[in-house]
């Protein structure tokens, strides 16, 4: 993921310090983990239904 940054970073000719690129990558990475939480969260409340009477 981090090289995918510095590609993105040397094609636009953009100008990054290294703190400013980690932290570009570990708000990426925690959006990846959010959403996995996510669709986890969806599946297992459509497999894990309640009957309620």
């Amino acid at each position: 993921m981090y090289s995918i940054l510095l590609f993105l970073i040397k094609k636009t000719e953009l100008k990054m310090t290294s703190s400013v690129a980690n932290f570009i990558s570990s708000l990426v990475a925690g959006g990846l983990v959010l959403t996995a939480i996510g669709i986890a969260l969806i599946i297992i409340s459509k497999s894990d239904r309640v009957t309620r009477s």
